[in-house]
C-alpha cells in the first residue's frame, strides 16, 4: 500500500510497545473487579457458546465424558486438576515462546496468554456442560441441552462471587467435568474403554 508521499510503512511494534503494559496491568483485576452481575452474564455466555458448539458438534463424546466422570468422580477430580496443571503450563510456555519469537515482535506477547485462555475457556465449557448434564441424569433425563443450561447457570453464580473461594470451586467443578475424558484418554491403550 502506497500513500502520497511513497509506501506507508506501519510500524507495528511501537503499537504494540503502547498497548502491551495496558493490557497487562489490567489483567484478571480488571475481571475480578468487574460489577458482578457483569462477570454472572459473561460466563453464562461464554460457557452457554462454547458449550452450545461442543454439544452439537461432539454429542456422543460429550455422553462418554459424562460417563467416565459419573463412574469414578474422585479420580476424575485428580485428572482433571492435573490437566488443568498441564493447561497452565502450556499457556506460560506458549506465552514465554512467542513473546521471544522476532516474527511476531509485539504482538506475541499477546498471543500466548490469548492461546491460554481460549483453551481454558474451552476447558470450563466442556467441564461446566459435563457437570451440569450429570446433574440432570441424576433425575433420569439424559438431555444435554438441559444440562448446558444448568452449567452455564452454574458457572455464572461461581463468578458472580469473585473471591478465592469462587475461583477454587471453578477449578473442582471443571476438574470433575474434564477429569473423567482425560482419565479415560490417558489409559486408552490400556484398555478398549474409550
Amino acid at each position: 500500500m502506497s500513500g502520497a508521499g511513497g509506501p506507508v510503512v506501519v510500524q507495528y511494534e511501537s503499537v504494540f510497545a503502547a498497548i502491551l503494559p495496558t493490557v497487562r496491568a489490567v489483567g484478571l483485576r480488571a475481571v475480578a473487579e468487574a460489577w458482578w452481575p457483569l462477570r454472572a452474564v459473561a460466563a453464562f455466555l461464554v460457557v452457554l457458546a462454547l458449550g452450545g458448539v461442543l454439544v452439537w458438534r461432539y454429542g456422543p463424546l460429550l455422553h462418554r465424558s459424562i460417563d467416565a466422570s459419573r463412574d469414578r468422580p474422585l479420580s476424575s477430580l485428580g485428572y482433571g486438576l492435573a490437566a488443568h496443571a498441564v493447561l497452565a503450563f502450556g499457556a506460560v510456555y506458549l506465552a514465554d515462546k512467542f513473546g521471544r519469537w522476532a516474527l511476531f515482535g509485539g504482538v506475541g506477547a499477546l498471543v500466548g496468554p490469548l492461546v491460554g485462555v481460549l483453551v481454558a475457556l474451552g476447558a470450563a465449557a466442556v467441564g461446566f456442560t459435563v457437570v451440569g448434564a450429570s446433574i440432570v441424569e441424576l433425575r433420569g433425563d439424559r438431555h444435554l441441552g438441559v444440562g448446558l443450561v444448568l452449567g452455564s447457570a452454574l458457572a455464572g453464580a461461581i463468578v458472580a462471587v469473585a473471591t478465592l473461594a469462587s475461583a477454587f470451586v471453578w477449578f473442582v467443578v471443571v476438574s470433575m467435568g474434564i477429569g473423567g475424558a482425560v482419565r479415560r484418554w490417558l489409559h486408552a491403550s490400556a484398555t478398549s474403554e474409550y
